[in-house]
């Protein structure tokens, strides 16, 4: 009886190890800022994905959902890009 009891311990304590080896790792997710800086509107908002697009390489994060804009001027504008990142 105590041998069944040290094989059924042993198989438990195997089991729950592969267990919580074996579980993928929950993806942290966070928002990565960007800013780009252009003589139009259009040109601002280009760089600023330009630069976000970098930083998510960089950091190796891997980019999700859509990219999220708020710009400001008409002439020698300013955008800020945001966007949804996971590890």
């Amino acid at each position: 009886m105590q041998k069944l009891m040290q094989v059924a311990l042993g198989v438990g304590a195997l089991l729950g190890l592969a267990l919580a080896t074996s579980a993928p790792a929950a993806a942290k997710c966070t928002r990565a800022h960007a800013t780009g800086a252009g003589i139009t509107q259009d040109m601002a908002r280009e760089m600023a994905k330009m630069n976000l697009d970098m930083a998510v390489s960089v950091k190796g994060e891997k980019a999700h959902g859509k990219v999220h804009y708020k710009c400001t001027g008409d002439l020698f504008a300013e955008c800020h890009a945001r966007r949804r990142v996971c590890s």
